[in-house]
Parts: structure tokens; sequence; C-alpha cells
């Protein structure tokens, strides 16, 4: 693998915000980030609906959509057992 800034020189690390491959001039070791680019990039602070896990990761949101799956197939089950019904008679 090349260096992404410098094509010449064989890439020892990979950024761990961006992904690139970099050489050692390129790579702060410290951060395991880009010098220059990611190295001054600061994740922003959560807010109080990701901390909590936002809606997707809530259990009762989670119960919900199983009950509602639920719901659904025995409502199909329901239509083809009438259906079977109305195509004997």
């Amino acid at each position: 693998m090349e260096c992404y800034h410098h094509h010449n020189q064989e890439a020892a690390y990979r950024c761990e915000y961006c992904g690139k491959t970099l050489c050692e001039d390129c790579f702060d070791a410290e951060r395991k980030r880009c010098k220059g680019e990611c190295e001054t990039w600061t994740p922003e602070p959560l807010s109080a609906a990701k901390q909590a896990g936002g809606i997707w990761n809530r259990t009762a949101f989670k119960v919900i959509i199983a009950i509602l799956a639920i719901i659904g197939a025995l409502a199909l089950l329901f239509l083809s057992i009438c259906g079977i019904i109305l195509l004997s008679l």
C-alpha cells in the first residue's frame, strides 16, 4: 500500500477516522489519525437522545415492532385459511 499523500512512500498506518493509508510522516500515532486533516477533528458532544440510545435502541420500541410483526403474520395466516375455505366450497 502507498501513502495517501506521498505516493512514493509505503503506508504503514491507517487513520481511524477517515481510513486513509498513511506513512509515518502523515500519521499522528498518539491520536491514531491523519496529521493536519483529521488531527484537529473532535467528535461533537452527544445529545441527550443519542446518549439514551435513541428510539432504535429502546427495548419498548423493539417489543412494539415484534408485536406488530406477529399481528401481521397472524392476519396473513387468517386470510389464507379463509381463502382455502372459500375455494373449497
